[in-house]
């Protein structure tokens, strides 16, 4: 019988604290980053539904900020999810995919909408990104 000492008894179990921190510390991190993309998503829906009914075109609150912040919300969920808190081969292959398909979509989209609006949307095409604000979108004025 191998006689273990107090050092490694320690150690191993020092290791395991330090393994489930860190497991605990991504996963609050990764759900924070869901949540901080379900809301994106939430609010950028809300805005929209509102104004189909009203036939306009939104480019307040969320969406002075950024043209697509649903899709915006979806990178995010998904990042959280499959990248920080459960990372899989298949979730981190599908990231990249999920982002160019969804790029191409929205792409599709703005030309829908530049036919719908004409040189409105251009205007807020020049002034607004598609999915990451600038650093100063909180000092910019509502398109």
């Amino acid at each position: 019988m191998v006689k273990r000492s107090a050092f490694s008894k320690s150690w191993r179990f020092s290791v395991s604290y330090v393994f489930c921190f860190v497991l605990a510390f991504k996963t609050v991190i990764g759900y924070t980053i869901v949540f901080a993309g379900a809301t994106l998503v939430a609010d950028g829906w809300r805005r929209i539904h509102q104004a189909r009914k009203e036939e306009r075109l939104v480019t307040e609150g969320v969406y002075s900020r950024m043209r697509h912040p649903q899709y915006t919300g979806l990178f995010v969920i998904v990042f959280g999810e499959g990248i920080v808190h459960w990372p899989t081969i298949v979730s981190v292959a599908a990231f990249p995919v999920i982002v160019l398909a969804y790029t191409l979509l929205a792409r599709k989209e703005e030309r829908q909408m530049v036919e719908k609006f004409g040189d409105k949307y251009r205007e807020y095409q020049r002034h607004v990104p598609m999915f990451i604000p600038r650093r100063n979108s909180a000092q910019q004025q509502e398109v």
